[in-house]
């Protein structure tokens, strides 16, 4: 190599760059005081409106004794005493449930643009080595779908999954207080329902990820395919290509199979276990009223907090598998954004004040990154 370089009077400056690439994946979620307080208030009323159905029960229960045990006092006395209390839990449950739903869809909308935001400028930021092992359908498939995945799994479902984790924790606490004995029966057939959410979560886990590649290859391919549409007509390749991106979508279908089967494996052993632990309930239930002289209400209460917080946590489950896309679209997501490549053009560097020379290269040899056994020689 032959270089003859002359520099007057050059001098250091350094180079500002237009933005700060840092990035806290905490401050991506909640970047100022308006998403923090919008988060809290979805899950504050959250919170309190899955504790609503189940502490009605107790309400409930009084109702239901009051009903079916002598008294002096009429049903038209009996429900009046009792419909203040039922209507002020409404509105309480309304505003909540509204404001939960409208705080965590709009701090999920502020997010997710940040996020996209950010995504777009560190993809920009990359070398071009990097751009060599990527596809241009893979980068728009994670600027669109993958950050609607994001949004949707810190948004109001967050709201509804934790609204209906504690409404199932509520009711086991209101079971236990309203009839002890006959909620521990209840309790004993929870290894059942933990071990069907365990079956459905380990198939979400692990699925999800493989669905969410399938389909960005897929979507990469169809982006090849279409963009160099003028070259498939060319050379007759549309059958060929139609097969092609066939191949990629059967991957993601098989993927989708073994997920489904074993979703409804789990839903099915939590509705079993649901109807079973039901009639368990109500055999032993009767058992208590006889010889224990359980009152009528505490064990129609105590089965209908059962039922809640099953029925809770099924629907829950439609919400994990959201959770779970998220996670892992957030996870091909922010390893983009926490990259900083070899060559970063938006990082500090110098500038000279002056600069005249020539440069002069011979038998240089090099290998692209995505073809590691070729040589290039200029």
């Amino acid at each position: 190599m032959k270089q003859d370089i002359d520099i007057d009077s050059a001098s250091e400056k350094k180079i500002e760059t237009e933005s700060n690439f840092s990035f806290d994946h905490d401050e991506s979620l909640a970047e100022d005081g308006w998403d923090k307080l919008l988060i809290f208030i979805g899950i504050f009323g959250s919170v309190v409106t899955g504790v609503a159905s189940p502490a009605s029960l107790y309400l409930f229960s009084k109702v239901v004794t009051a009903l079916t045990t002598k008294s002096t006092q009429s049903s038209v006395e009996i429900f009046g005493e009792y419909v203040p209390y039922y209507l002020g839990i409404g509105s309480i449950t309304f505003t909540l449930a509204f404001l939960q739903m409208f705080a965590l869809k709009v701090s999920a909308h502020r997010q997710s643009r940040r996020i996209r935001l950010l995504l777009f400028k560190q993809i920009l930021r990359q070398d071009i080595v990097w751009f060599d092992e990527q596809s241009a359908g893979s980068l728009i498939t994670k600027l669109s779908y993958n950050i609607d995945q994001i949004e949707g799994g810190i948004g109001d479902r967050l709201g509804t999954f934790i609204q209906n984790v504690v409404s199932a924790a509520a009711a086991i606490i209101v079971s236990l207080a309203i009839g002890w004995k006959l909620a521990l029966v209840s309790l004993a057939m929870a290894p059942v329902t933990l071990g069907s959410f365990m079956l459905l979560g380990f198939a979400l886990r692990k699925y999800s990820a493989k669905e969410v590649a399938a389909y960005e290859n897929a979507g990469s391919v169809a982006s090849e395919i279409l963009s160099s549409i003028r070259t498939v007509y060319a050379f007759g390749r549309q059958q060929m290509e139609t097969l092609r991106y066939e191949h990629e979508l059967g991957s993601s279908a098989k993927v989708f199979l073994i997920k489904s089967v074993l979703m409804g494996v789990g839903m099915g052993m939590i509705g079993c276990s649901l109807f079973c632990t039901t009639a368990l309930l109500l055999w032993y239930g009767v058992e208590l009223i006889i010889e224990e002289n359980y009152d009528n209400g505490i064990v129609v209460s105590v089965i209908m907090s059962f039922i809640i917080g099953n029925t809770s946590l099924g629907r829950s489950l439609p919400e994990i598998e959201f959770f779970a896309n998220a996670m892992q679209s957030a996870a091909s997501i922010f390893s983009i954004i926490d990259r900083v490549p070899s060559i970063d053009v938006m990082g500090e560097g110098k500038i000279l004040d002056s600069f005249t020379g020539k440069l002069e290269f011979k038998n240089v040899s090099f290998f692209y990154s995505t073809r590691p056994d070729f040589q290039v020689s200029i």
